[in-house]
């Protein structure tokens, strides 16, 4: 009788785990189990996917403050330290067209940086930057391109999109094919006034290297169609609807909607789903914290 009893409890334990589970990680939107902490939608619509090599992503032994071109930004102009090509300034506006490092600072109430197609091994280094757009994204990172966003020691800074609708979307965008990394130690607040914080295109590539970063978003705080890797810094995400999103569109097949978290320091607050992945959820260290209504 003993172990018979024992084998019924064996079978309820076993049958509990398998609900904890699912029930931990949820469901993906065609109602299947999928990896995901904490409601499902669909992220735009893509034609042509082509996902980011990881070798584009951003060495941070290139970023060399010798010979970097400073930017300072005010609410009438960008003042450069110096004269040289790859770069563009219209008004209050800002494009990088070439390979290198810069240093941006300063505070305008609309301007915009925008890293041109195609350009690969960009850095940014911000230093005090406070920059708002009217028109739509504070930084763009085109199709692409790979772009490390540095944080100065000890600085604060600021990006955040009109609350009026855009065609991007997001107050941080990076399209189509392109690595972006945030990487150092200072910190950087996100504002997604209309719709997401940070926002990756079809096989792009999100990764976290450092930096204290806080999004607040209307929507998604951080979502990419491909990869987010998160393996250091501190992470502070509010939104609407989802925290942390991987989730290709119904039309791309190529992305993979894959999450992995290293390690760092996560904290989301979410009305939807606080971690959400269409592919896999992959959490090997760090600290996470999930907290959805």
């Amino acid at each position: 009788m003993n172990n018979k009893l024992w084998r019924i409890s064996q079978i309820i334990c076993v049958a509990l785990l398998i609900f904890c589970v699912f029930g931990f990680f949820g469901c993906n939107q065609n109602g299947q189990p999928g990896d995901s902490l904490g409601s499902d939608g669909t992220v735009g619509t893509v034609d042509d996917v082509t996902v980011a090599d990881a070798s584009l992503f951003a060495d941070l032994s290139k970023l060399q403050r010798e010979g970097a071109i400073a930017f300072a930004f005010s609410d009438h102009s960008i003042a450069a330290s110096q004269t040289a090509d790859g770069y563009e300034i219209a008004g209050t506006e800002l494009k990088i067209t070439s390979s290198g490092t810069y240093i941006l600072s300063g505070t305008c109430a609309d301007g915009s940086v925008t890293v041109a197609k195609e350009t690969v091994d960009v850095f940014l280094i911000f230093n005090g930057l406070t920059l708002s757009s009217s028109k739509g994204p504070a930084l763009t990172c085109n199709k692409a391109s790979s772009v490390c966003v540095y944080l100065e020691q000890g600085s604060e800074n600021f990006l955040s999109d009109p609350s009026a609708s855009h065609e991007e979307g997001a107050a941080l965008k990076f399209k189509s094919g392109s690595a972006l990394v945030l990487a150092g130690e200072g910190s950087l607040w996100v504002n997604g006034n209309f719709e997401n914080g940070i926002e990756g295109g079809a096989g792009s590539i999100l990764r976290v290297a450092g930096g204290n970063l806080s999004v607040n978003a209307q929507k998604n705080a951080v979502t990419c169609h491909h990869s987010v890797e998160v393996n250091n810094g501190v992470l502070t995400l509010s939104a609407q609807n989802d925290a942390l999103k991987a989730s290709p569109s119904d039309s791309d097949t190529e992305s993979s909607g894959n999450i992995t978290i290293n390690g760092g320091t996560v904290t989301v607050s979410a009305v939807g789903d606080g971690i959400s992945a269409d592919g896999l959820l992959s959490i090997f260290g760090g600290t996470v914290v999930v907290t959805t209504t």
